[in-house]
């Protein structure tokens, strides 16, 4: 278990990193900004056609809340 909590951690840690330097080197350019957000929907929608269904975002937010649940149950020691 710990193993596994550690690989999630560590995946967590580099997609943070990711994120700050993509925040670092973004343009403030919206057209720009726009342009990437149109390309980024539709490459998730070519992956993944039902990513934005209502059954997909129900999906998300349940595991969400359990992952939710699960992280405050650790934290309890519970």
């Amino acid at each position: 278990m710990k193993a596994a909590w550690y690989e999630q951690q560590q995946r967590w840690l580099r997609f943070e990193a990711w994120e700050n330097e993509r925040l670092r080197s973004a343009s403030r350019d919206f057209a720009e900004a726009l342009a990437w957000m149109s390309d980024a929907w539709e490459l998730a929608g070519r992956v993944n056609p039902s990513w934005n269904s209502r059954e997909s975002a129900e999906a998300h937010w349940r595991h969400l809340a359990d992952l939710q649940r699960r992280l405050a149950r650790a934290r309890l020691g519970t």
